[in-house]
């Protein structure tokens, strides 16, 4: 059991899907979205979407969640940042990472496990860490 909205999540990882979606339009060759999940220690869980599309290059990589900020032409730099709010809003993390253009890119949507307690039988996440957005790439 995992401690977030699931409407924000699941409006983060449409989000995310129809990014995927984008980065891969007019790639050459074969064109892969890759989801998966997986827990990380006892108390948190990941979901990382990948795909191998456009890529992000070095530059835009630390501005990728700063409101405002796009690179696509009709864009308007809300989506990423929102994303990112909203999963520091629910004790989360959005992070990025990606090896330059046009060698794809990796989200990975980081989220509190619930434990629940034996006497109240209440759902009660443990240390939920607010971190800011991160992101990696070479």
């Amino acid at each position: 059991t995992v401690a977030v909205d699931r409407h924000k999540l699941l409006q983060v990882i449409m989000h995310l899907l129809n990014n995927a979606e984008q980065a891969l339009e007019g790639a050459a060759g074969e064109r892969r979205v890759v989801v998966s999940a997986k827990k990380k220690g006892v108390s948190r869980v990941l979901i990382d979407i990948e795909d191998n599309g456009c890529g992000i290059s070095a530059g835009d990589l630390g501005q990728i969640f700063k409101q405002g900020f796009t690179t696509k032409q009709h864009g308007h730099g809300l989506g990423l940042h929102g994303s990112a709010c909203a999963m520091i809003e629910m004790g989360g993390a959005l992070r990025v990472a990606s090896e330059g253009t046009g060698r794809g890119a990796r989200f990975t949507i980081e989220m509190p496990v619930v434990f629940w307690e034996k006497t109240s039988r209440r759902p009660s996440p443990r240390s939920p860490a607010s971190t800011a957005p991160e992101v990696t790439g070479k």
